[in-house]
């Protein structure tokens, strides 16, 4: 193992062939980060194609229940995109931590991303998200209700609405964002469980 001088860049006592293999992590990893980012944006898009689809044939049909599935889709479609945004940060804390300051990169784009600021709703992308799941399902509620209208539902209809703002609440609960842990993180030497 190299040993490294406190005037060398960290990058410097890094062996090449130990250098390669973090290049090439680094590159797998930014390629999933990628991958994942661009599977939340076709989640979103899934997530608005099937509101208009269904809130424009529940309106046609003068049927809420068409209309009331929509926030359980919502919810759905919200944890998979909750799950991809998770990794999205897993990997970028990894590539900060153990690559990134492993050679003394701290020019690099995650070491970057960090320090930017988040406004006090979260991040845009969190907003965005939250939006377009929780608004929609808001708004299915509201043209369900104003479909029945909510005064002539029967029971199965009202169990409906019911499980659908449960459902709403739940989507609201799963777009919180939550903290990576990144103690464990930052040594390499510290990966006990």
């Amino acid at each position: 193992m190299a040993v490294q001088n406190k005037n060398a860049s960290p990058s410097s006592t890094i062996p090449s062939d130990v250098m390669d293999l973090l290049l090439a992590e680094y590159q797998a990893l930014s390629e999933e980060k990628l991958k994942r980012a661009e599977l939340q944006h076709q989640l979103l898009s899934f997530a608005l194609v099937a509101f208009g689809a269904l809130l424009a044939a529940g309106l046609q049909a003068k049927s809420a229940p068409i209309i009331l599935v929509y926030p359980f889709l919502a919810m759905f479609l919200s944890v998979a995109w909750t799950y991809n945004e998770h990794r999205v940060r897993q990997i970028g804390a990894f590539i900060k931590y153990r690559i990134e300051a492993r050679i003394g990169n701290e020019l690099g784009w995650e070491h970057f991303r960090t320090n930017l600021t988040s406004g006090p709703l979260g991040s845009r992308e969190f907003l965005a998200a939250r939006g377009i799941y929780i608004g929609s399902g808001l708004i299915a509620m509201l043209m369900g209700a104003l479909t029945g209208p909510i005064t002539t539902f029967g029971i199965s209809e009202i169990i409906l609405f019911a499980l659908a703002a449960l459902s709403v609440i739940l989507t609201t609960v799963i777009l919180r964002r939550t903290k990576i842990r990144t103690k464990e993180l930052e040594s390499p030497d510290n990966n006990h469980h």
